[in-house]
């Protein structure tokens, strides 16, 4: 009966342990995505998708250079992933136009905007966790 109540006890404190490991993971990941991504919200909608797009090109080792425009920079990620070339220059141009021309963005526009970058953002993530050849 003794090495029984002992077997009890540790499966309950490593299943313990396991599930507050996951828990405080859960909650870093929380965190996480609350500072880096959810605060994008705030910006004008074409702003957030430009920002989300250039982190997540950021992470992947294409950083924009303080010397490139953002149709510049969008052309740079486009050499990189040219069968994506045409989501990149719709978001480059709809938050270029937005950023510099100041005037209100078409539904159209917008649109564009949102289906570039429904376009981007699953390729991008998958490329972060591509095996690279040695």
């Amino acid at each position: 009966t003794g090495d029984f109540t002992r077997l009890g006890r540790s499966s309950v404190s490593i299943a313990g342990l396991i599930f507050g490991v996951i828990g405080v993971a859960a909650a870093l990941v929380a965190y996480l995505y609350y500072r880096w991504w959810w605060k994008l919200g705030r910006l004008f909608r074409a702003d957030e998708l430009y920002a989300k797009m250039t982190r997540l090109a950021t992470l992947l080792g294409v950083p924009p250079s303080p010397a490139q425009t953002p149709l510049q920079y969008v052309e740079s990620l486009a050499l990189e992933m040219p069968e994506y070339a045409h989501a990149f220059r719709d978001l480059g141009r709809v938050y270029s136009y937005r950023k510099y021309a100041r005037g209100t963005i078409s539904m159209v526009d917008l649109r564009d905007a949102e289906n570039a970058w429904s376009g981007l953002r699953w390729p991008l993530v998958r490329r972060m966790f591509r095996v690279r050849p040695a």
